[in-house]
């Protein structure tokens, strides 16, 4: 996979650090490597890409707007529609997509603003590609350069620290943006962290487990060998000699494979298989601590959690617990950093959470809750789910027929100006053995002789 987008060598090398289980990258002294390790783990772990592309994804399509002073949402802004593209190859989806996918694997989203030609360019650089000098008296660093892996160079920049507007400038005018996650490192405040830093080993450990499989597929699916040498007074040579042959047929890419060995040694099978090394059991284990670190409900990953009833309840769980802080976040950064830089004072960027589809059960459930309370119109009840107003009795709120106020008794005297129906009320007096005409006496007095 990784063939497509990369030369065969960074491949290998990029290939053997995900392989790698006994060590855990950090940002503070392997910055490069950190960052490659979680960007090809993007492309090599099947449960990381599923899991980023459903928040990058549930991101991008949320109904962005703007706020104005009055907390008042305006989708005809004209910011709105300078952000439609962000650049000459992106539309503003791509844009939020590719941002929130480095955010969540990287830690880190540098963009370059550059706002001094005809249109707003927006360009997101890649993370690996970006080192940062010493911090500054100000908490940040005082030199920020980005070399693209182009051997051209036609992109690269030196963005300086400007302490009179708290931004990073090249001499060109480019103003350089930087959206990272916390790191609570006291050696390196300069990044963020990726969010997957607390299942390092387990993304090492699933990767081992594909190519594991993958070559016994590959060779034949045949069970690992064991030799056994039967003769006596080995020399150290012969014993190097066998060591050296059984490291060289070891690892997850020599599984299943066979070796001839010239001497006398006895070859046995190992008793180990896929079951008993249980991958499968290893690979749902880390599917699921991917989803619960990226606080994705897991009936939304994993079928044996799926089920028709708590599905519902689990694209809730994801909106409040994933999707919208994220979200919120960014566009807090968006509104503080980026348009100050366009010269925007009157809107903010803002989301809709009324206009959100996956919502809809919880505000139908809202409105029900509501309406049953009989404190509100029918109208404020039609506003909450998205409706138009009624014209005609949509302002009048509405209680049961039988409401009466605390301490009244709605069968006697205390309630003539608005008794109950007659005909309740004469059954109501047979039932008590009034004859017919104390009924009907009675009847006339309360109901002022109606028939």
């Amino acid at each position: 996979m990784l063939g497509l987008f990369k030369k065969k060598e960074i491949e290998k090398k990029e290939y053997a650090v995900l392989e790698n289980t006994d060590y855990s990258y950090d940002y503070t002294s392997n910055y490069n490597s950190a960052v490659n390790f979680f960007i090809t783990s993007y492309y090599q772990c099947a449960p990381v890409a599923i899991c980023v592309n459903l928040i990058a994804d549930s991101i991008a399509n949320l109904p962005f707007t703007t706020l104005d002073s009055r907390k008042e949402f305006n989708y005809d802004a004209e910011i709105l529609t300078r952000l439609a593209t962000p650049n000459r190859n992106e539309s503003w989806q791509d844009f939020i997509t590719k941002c929130i996918t480095q955010y969540l694997l990287v830690g880190n989203v540098f963009i370059d603003v550059n706002k001094l030609s005809t249109t707003l360019e927006l360009i997101i650089l890649e993370p690996q590609n970006i080192t940062a000098s010493y911090i500054n008296k100000y908490g940040t660093a005082d030199t920020i350069t980005y070399t693209p892996t182009d051997s051209t160079n036609q992109f690269y920049r030196e963005y300086k620290y400007d302490a009179t507007d708290n931004y990073h400038k090249t001499t060109q005018g480019n103003i350089l943006l930087h959206f990272k996650n916390i790191n609570i490192s006291t050696l390196d405040r300069m990044f963020g962290i990726s969010f997957l830093a607390g299942v390092q080993l387990e993304i090492s450990q699933y990767c081992g487990a594909s190519v594991h499989n993958n070559a016994m597929i590959k060779n034949g699916c045949k069970p690992s060998l064991a030799m056994i040498i039967e003769q006596d007074n080995i020399t150290q040579d012969q014993v190097a000699s066998f060591q050296e042959t059984l490291r060289s047929i070891a690892g997850a890419k020599n599984s299943g494979r066979p070796v001839a060995i010239l001497g006398k040694v006895k070859i046995e099978k190992f008793s180990e298989s896929i079951r008993d090394m249980d991958f499968d059991r290893l690979k749902t284990v880390t599917t699921n601590k991917i989803a619960q670190i990226l606080k994705i409900p897991l009936p939304l990953i994993n079928e044996n959690s799926m089920t028709f009833s708590n599905f519902s309840q689990a694209q809730l769980s994801l909106y409040d617990a994933c999707i919208l802080p994220i979200a919120k976040k960014f566009l807090a950064f968006l509104n503080n950093r980026l348009l100050p830089i366009l010269g925007e004072s009157k809107y903010k960027l803002a989301i809709d959470e009324s206009a959100i589809s996956a919502l809809e059960l919880r505000k139908i459930d809202v409105a029900g809750s509501y309406s049953k309370t009989n404190a509100l119109t029918i109208n404020e009840v039609r506003t909450m789910l998205g409706y138009e107003a009624l014209s005609e009795g949509g302002d009048v709120i509405y209680q049961p027929q039988n409401m009466v106020p605390i301490g009244k008794d709605g069968y006697t005297v205390d309630n003539r100006e608005a008794p109950t129906e007659k005909a309740f009320f004469i059954s109501l007096l047979k039932e008590q053995d009034f004859d017919n005409e104390t009924i009907n006496q009675l009847a006339n007095k309360y109901f002022d002789g109606s028939k």
